[in-house]
């Protein structure tokens, strides 16, 4: 903590565009870890205005946001986040995560939709690829099963697991969702959100750092 705030707080301050959205970005995940939603979600938000103009920052910016709340359960972080994927120039492979974790969120907390994962997921071409599977799924035409069963790579097969853990976890079976968030831990596949998502969910409160940090606006 003491070694990275400095430093992105030097890269913020000598960007701008695409570089500001990085840093803020970074610092937003910094923040959570400290346990300042606040800082967080300014920061966040920062970062989604910087990253307007680039894609790919912004589809970087809106799936750390949404996983993040999704995380914390907060309801109303997610929306807003998500809702700067609608009608952006993102991919299907972008596009189709922020549905999801908004969508089961939603189900979890017993909330009505309020369309925003329904436009992200109804935008992808369903049947298309692995993005297409997930979004068939979210919506019932795919079975947990025929999701499992289409999975072909590892990554597709971790995140197949993942997704049902959290089906399970919407639905109230708290044993069920733990197993499934395990195995996706255990997997051998790296540098899935789901993954860290799912070290989160079963690490709770310990996944905050100890100490507070200074206040950064």
């Amino acid at each position: 903590l003491n070694a990275a705030l400095p430093a992105i707080l030097e890269a913020r301050r000598g960007s701008s565009g695409a570089g500001v959205a990085r840093a803020e970005r970074l610092l937003a995940k910094l923040l959570d870890r400290a346990g300042d939603d606040a800082g967080a979600a300014r920061a966040t938000d920062r970062a989604l205005v910087a990253a307007k103009h680039d894609p790919r920052q912004l589809a970087a910016t809106v799936l750390d946001a949404v996983a993040r709340a999704y995380v914390a359960r907060d309801l109303a972080g997610a929306r807003r986040a998500a809702k700067h994927a609608v009608g952006a120039n993102l991919r299907d492979d972008e596009i189709v995560y922020a549905g999801l974790w908004l969508r089961l969120l939603e189900k979890e907390l017993g909330k009505e939709a309020d369309g925003t994962a329904t436009a992200l997921l109804g935008s992808i071409e369903q049947g298309a690829g692995w993005p297409g599977r997930l979004a068939a799924w979210s919506s019932g035409k795919l079975s947990d099963q025929e999701l499992a069963n289409q999975a072909r790579t590892p990554s597709q097969r971790t995140e197949s697991a993942f997704y049902r853990a959290l089906a399970r976890k919407a639905a109230g079976d708290a044993a069920g969702a733990e197993g499934g968030l395990r195995e996706v831990v255990a997997a051998k596949t790296v540098d899935l959100m789901e993954a860290q998502i799912a070290r989160d969910l079963l690490a709770g409160n310990d996944r905050r750092l100890p100490n507070p940090t200074p206040d950064v606006r």
